[in-house]
């Protein structure tokens, strides 16, 4: 399994489309955890959503994240628990005890997205 944290100064980042870097956590079947943190050197919700896909994330823990992110990540196949702030650590811990709360939504609508109107979205973020 792959998870994915939005991620600056040891902290899941506030904004999922500006997040300076990407900590990566792949848990092993023996649960053994191996885990980079990637620079983030592009800003944009589709861009981030592909960078996700390109490395096999299941589950992303973010701060915010607007409703396009949200259901392409969810069209992709990648959970999102959102609303998060504490350390990356503690919340991949609490994600992996069945602690950490799936996201039934975004945690914000940017009416600059798609126009206010949900029915615009498409299968590609902005």
């Amino acid at each position: 399994m792959i998870i994915a944290t939005t991620y600056k100064d040891e902290h899941v980042y506030e904004d999922f489309g500006k997040t300076p870097q990407m900590k990566i956590y792949e848990i092993g079947e023996d649960k053994t955890i191996k885990q980079k943190i990637v620079d983030i050197d592009f800003t944009g919700h589709k861009k981030m959503v592909q960078f996700l896909k390109e490395n096999k994330a299941d589950v992303l823990i973010c701060g915010d994240i607007e409703i396009v992110a949200f259901k392409t990540l969810e069209r992709a196949g990648i959970k999102v628990y959102a609303g998060y702030s504490d350390f990356a650590d503690v919340c991949v811990v609490s994600f992996l005890k069945g602690k950490l709360y799936k996201a039934d939504e975004p945690t914000y609508y940017d009416d600059d997205d798609c126009g206010g109107d949900c029915s615009q979205c498409t299968s590609e973020c902005h």
